[in-house]
């Protein structure tokens, strides 16, 4: 790690030199790579990246609509990572215009459950949180569906008939209506991963996700009130995410009532 200041010294140089590989090189390591040192500068110049944001954002905007090849997800990821990282430096006045696109493609993104963009798009997600704070209320109402769906017994169950070979990957969980459902281990991973986005949402926006409670509180209580033992044992962890989140639902309801001047 470099000290600022003498970051800020060879900034220059060295985005001249990272620019001129995003732009001419196809290689993709190689682009990775300067994406990532890209980050790394943005991260530590802070409101002095400005000077390079509108050179480099076009770029990973291109790269995020035409690396769409399965070779190339982590390269679309790192340029997901890059956006939300130049929003943190530069700050949400400058960045709300690009974070309206960076989100519309994460969006229309389709992931396989191995997907490494997956991890990507969910930490860019919580960073333009981060950086945007109460006006990522904008993005909620087109992010939260898809949350909600991965949060579902329901709407994760393996349908098929789950061989017996592969018995010990699924846990045996109720669903709605009462129905005993599978659900393979790995969907818990990504439960926990949206859990974990509906906390950032919730501890940056505040008051501002006031209008969401509803709709996420009825998300987590299947969670909370599950009593299956298998659930109980494989996915403590998931209950754990899902009371924090409760808890902070909470605390957005009281803020929301005070902003606008509701009793409690």
């Amino acid at each position: 790690d470099l000290d600022t200041s003498l970051m800020s010294g060879y900034a220059h140089g060295l985005m001249e030199k990272l620019v001129a590989k995003l732009q001419t090189s196809c290689h993709r390591g190689v682009q990775e790579e300067s994406i990532t040192c890209v980050a790394v500068v943005a991260g530590n110049i802070g409101k002095d990246f400005g000077r390079y944001y509108d050179s480099v954002m076009p770029m990973l905007k291109q790269l995020v609509m035409t690396a769409t090849g399965e070779k190339q997800n982590r390269l679309r990821g790192k340029a997901f990572e890059c956006m939300s990282l130049l929003g943190l430096a530069v700050g949400k006045e400058k960045f709300l215009p690009d974070a309206h696109q960076a989100i519309d493609a994460m969006l229309k993104t389709p992931l396989d459950a191995d997907d490494v963009q997956r991890e990507y798009i969910k930490e860019a997600s919580e960073r333009i949180c981060q950086c945007l704070k109460r006006d990522f209320r904008l993005f909620v109402p087109a992010l939260l569906p898809g949350l909600a769906r991965t949060l579902r017994f329901e709407e994760v169950a393996e349908t098929a008939q789950v061989p017996d070979e592969d018995a010990d990957n699924y846990v045996k969980v109720t669903a709605k209506g009462g129905k005993l459902v599978q659900v393979h281990t790995q969907k818990f991973e990504e439960m926990k991963q949206s859990l974990s986005l509906l906390l950032t949402f919730c501890t940056e926006m505040e008051g501002a996700y006031f209008e969401f409670v509803e709709e996420t509180a009825a998300v987590l209580l299947p969670l909370l009130s599950n009593e299956d033992e298998e659930f109980a044992a494989y996915c403590e962890q998931v209950r754990g995410i899902a009371l924090q989140a409760w808890g902070l639902l909470i605390k957005v309801a009281r803020a929301g009532e005070k902003e606008r001047n509701r009793p409690p």
